[in-house]
């Protein structure tokens, strides 16, 4: 067993079932040095910090699917999702593959303009459209909490991605990370994706793999990104 591993386990209690384990496993378990011992000790009680954090993030888990249903007592308008992380600053909405309706989509971007609380928003795969991307697009223009926005896996076409595009080159400074892998995006694109990495500095990081961007529309994107200060971690 390496001590150095004892940061990932998620608490003291997962640590000493997998030493419990290893003892059933290793001939001689028992049988290492006091010096050994000692040093697998410290190093759970240096990290026991770090395991009351994790614990605490742990029970901050809160189930989302009813993030829309409080404020519009509509149930047919609630989103599924995976358990969100919540602290006292932000939260991570996680979407669970579903087909989202344009009023879900509305819904959710209703409540973020009105009470922002989502730094990590994540749609992937749910079906987005071109109506969807325009939605998110109104969002943005007025959000200042997300900063992380994953929009892979759906039907995103060239229209709604421009739509984004141009929200990001002039409206929004917060966003610094964009997933949009496996849309429909084609190198009619290209243009309004370069005007947005050159006009948005905060952009620090663009997924756009598994789309329908020819060879010489994704080089271009790369010799903009790769030139651009700061550096455009870009994705294709």
């Amino acid at each position: 067993m390496n001590i150095t591993d004892i940061r990932h386990f998620t608490s003291l209690q997962s640590f000493f079932y997998y030493v419990n384990k290893e003892s059933t496993l290793v001939p001689g378990f028992y049988r290492f040095t006091y010096d050994y011992w000692f040093q697998v000790i410290r190093s759970v009680l240096s990290h026991y910090s770090t395991f009351n954090r994790i614990q605490k993030a742990n029970s901050k888990f809160t189930q989302m699917n009813n993030l829309t249903k409080d404020k519009n007592d509509n149930e047919d308008l609630a989103i599924e999702t995976f358990d969100s992380i919540r602290t006292k600053r932000s939260l991570w909405f996680n979407a669970k593959p579903q087909n989202l309706t344009a009023d879900q989509v509305k819904s959710l971007v209703e409540e973020q303009i009105s009470n922002p609380t989502i730094s990590i928003l994540s749609l992937r795969n749910t079906n987005l459209n071109t109506a969807s991307a325009y939605q998110l697009a109104e969002l943005l223009k007025v959000n200042t909490k997300i900063k992380w926005l994953h929009l892979s896996y759906n039907e995103i076409t060239d229209v709604g991605v421009q739509a984004i595009c141009r929200v990001m080159k002039t409206k929004n400074r917060t966003l610094t990370f964009l997933d949009l892998a496996k849309n429909r995006i084609t190198d009619k694109s290209v243009d309004q994706i370069i005007e947005m990495i050159l006009r948005n500095r905060q952009l620090i990081a663009l997924i756009l793999k598994d789309n329908y961007l020819s060879i010489e529309g994704q080089q271009r994107i790369v010799d903009v990104a790769t030139s651009r200060k700061p550096r455009l971690r870009i994705y294709l």
